[in-house]
């Protein structure tokens, strides 16, 4: 008997268990199926099929039989980016709500100066995540100082395919200008993105010295209208301080809405973003009288300052034949016209003033005075 093939079918089955399903396919040179059904192991082969109806199928030639695993690529319900944030060590943390349930090989952390220039920085082994709802990842590399940064965090399923393309977000980058004459200082950041609801508001902490402050110096409402926020600070309350200031902003979410994880039970609350600390430097300024008389009204001599170094301080002044009349540390000790207890004559005096700015820097003031009596 010759027969004659028109076709084969295909026939597969679920761990060795009877023939679950078969499909016939037309005669070529090269056959091809896809099984779209996922996360099971397969046995497959296949059996010719003839023109004569009546061949029994004893006579019908089958291949071998083939098992492979077919992937499972549900993808993730939500992926959502919390915050990311700059730390008090310069670096940038990021916080990332994942589906657990769902089946993921792996995460790749990107980051870009732009949203559109992103790139990956890292691929994080879905394995080491077992158990936890949360993916943290730090960036070492950023220069938080320098600019801000956007991230976002991808899923990869077994096959390697993209599954699931979380929410930016963009770190809060702070500027700080001084303005010595004005006496104030101008704070200047960009707003953060990209919650699923709203920035709610912005705290400001301020310090006169180079800690984190946990404690709110002033709270602002963001700028709908543009892509940056600006806050002035009056610094009149602080001219006693030696001129440095360290300030930093931190972004409040609004309440977390249920599109945050496409509406699937959750423990989201409202996160916070913080940004770098900026620094301002107010110049010192040193205000000196070119005369005083001890039996007036203006009755010493000393200068008056802001913006520096009170505990770097020195005054000394000298008769006209260079000796020394008076020496001091402290700004509040004028000189009363007095040398060892008795009247100083009346004339011109030299002063020399050395003091430090709010960076340890060593000024000095040189100039003369005239007492009168």
């Amino acid at each position: 008997m010759v027969l004659v093939a028109i076709g084969v079918s295909l026939y597969f089955s679920n761990n060795n268990a009877t023939d679950e399903a078969s499909v016939y396919i037309e005669t070529e040179e090269f056959n091809q199926f896809t099984h779209t059904a996922g996360g099971k192991t397969y046995d497959y082969y296949v059996q010719a099929k003839s023109l004569d109806s009546s061949a029994p199928s004893w006579l019908l030639p089958n291949s071998n039989v083939d098992s492979v695993y077919s992937v499972y690529e549900d993808s993730p319900q939500y992926g959502y980016l919390t915050y990311a944030t700059v730390t008090k060590n310069k670096q940038v943390e990021l916080n990332y709500y994942r589906d657990t349930p769902s089946p993921i090989k792996s995460y790749t952390v990107l980051q870009g100066e732009t949203e559109t220039t992103l790139a990956p920085i890292a691929v994080i082994n879905a394995n080491t995540l077992v158990g936890q709802e949360r993916l943290n990842f730090t960036d070492n590399a950023a220069d938080v100082n320098a600019r801000e940064y956007y991230y976002q965090v991808t899923s990869r399923n077994d096959c390697g395919n993209l599954t699931s393309s979380s929410n930016l977000g963009r770190t809060i980058h702070l500027v700080v200008e001084n303005d010595d004459e004005g006496l104030r200082n101008t704070l200047r950041w960009n707003k953060y993105v990209d919650w699923d609801s709203t920035v709610a508001y912005y705290n400001i902490y301020r310090t006169l010295s180079p800690f984190y402050s946990t404690t709110v110096y002033q709270q602002v409402a963001p700028d709908s209208l543009n892509d940056f926020n600006v806050f002035v600070d009056n610094i009149s309350d602080a001219t006693t301080s030696n001129g440095k200031f360290y300030y930093r902003v931190e972004a409040v979410q609004g309440p977390v809405l249920p599109s945050a994880v496409n509406g699937f039970p959750n423990n989201l609350t409202s996160a916070v973003s913080n940004s770098n600390i900026a620094e301002a430097l107010q110049n010192p300024l040193m205000y000196v009288p070119n005369a005083f008389a001890p039996d007036g009204i203006n009755n010493t001599f000393g200068p008056k300052g802001q913006f520096f170094d009170y505990t770097q301080f020195e005054m000394t002044i000298y008769n006209r034949w260079g000796e020394q009349v008076h020496l001091t540390n402290d700004i509040n000790q004028a000189w009363d016209g007095t040398v060892d207890g008795k009247d100083a004559s009346s004339g011109t005096y030299v002063y020399i003033i050395r003091y430090k700015d709010g960076e340890g820097k060593e000024k000095s003031k040189k100039g003369t005075l005239t007492l009168i009596r």
